[in-house]
């Protein structure tokens, strides 16, 4: 199985391998990192730094309005396969209704798929992939070209829309400047930690 899809994977040998590692591994890729987490969380959430419901966190760090996921810690194949899992566990720890337990197991499934079967191909095949269904990655919400930029002025090309494309065949071309520049964010210290192993993102505003 694996030399039949090695013509299709980027890293063969590599992704076969993690993806049967996290599977025999579920302590080390996903309880392990996650309790690590939910410690630093409860240690920041003593100190003032974040939110309870930010305490429960078992995937990222929470500091003011920062996040923080060390890439160098969390498996990412664990966290793809076992995504459904930790999901469920910090909705519960949240004091959630087992309603929306369920709901924030199932929600993040698409990515989690998409992550361990789209996200292993080699650019060549994935790139025509996520361009046809206008994602940057299947599964995900986010959009390659915004809705509404195809009617926009550019600001080196003539259409905002053809800007979006060439960014986003910048980034699979160049993995580092994605990293550094954190998806869409401009280049900064905190998005060059990406570099390093350490994604960093923003609260996410309450719905009212």
């Amino acid at each position: 199985m694996q030399k039949g899809l090695a013509p299709f994977m980027l890293f063969p040998g590599w992704d076969y391998s993690s993806i049967t590692y996290a599977l025999k591994h579920p302590f080390k890729t996903a309880v392990a990192p996650a309790v690590l987490m939910l410690l630093a969380n409860s240690a920041v959430r003593s100190l003032g730094g974040n939110r309870k419901d930010e305490s429960k966190d078992l995937e990222r760090l929470h500091v003011g309005k920062h996040t923080f996921r060390a890439n160098l810690l969390n498996d990412n194949m664990g966290s793809h396969l076992w995504g459904w899992a930790l999901r469920g566990t910090t909705a519960a720890l949240q004091g959630k209704h087992r309603k929306e337990v369920t709901g924030e197991m199932v929600r993040g499934i698409p990515g989690d798929v998409s992550g361990v079967s789209v996200g292993t191909l080699n650019p060549i095949i994935s790139t025509p992939i996520a361009l046809g269904m206008n994602r940057v990655s299947p599964g995900r919400q986010q959009e390659v070209i915004k809705q509404g930029d195809l009617k926009k002025r550019g600001k080196i090309l003539p259409n905002k829309a053809a800007e979006d494309v060439t960014d986003f065949a910048a980034r699979r071309l160049f993995p580092i400047y994605d990293r550094a520049t954190q998806a869409g964010q401009r280049p900064s210290l905190a998005s060059f930690a990406g570099t390093v192993g350490v994604s960093v993102g923003e609260r996410k505003k309450k719905k009212r």
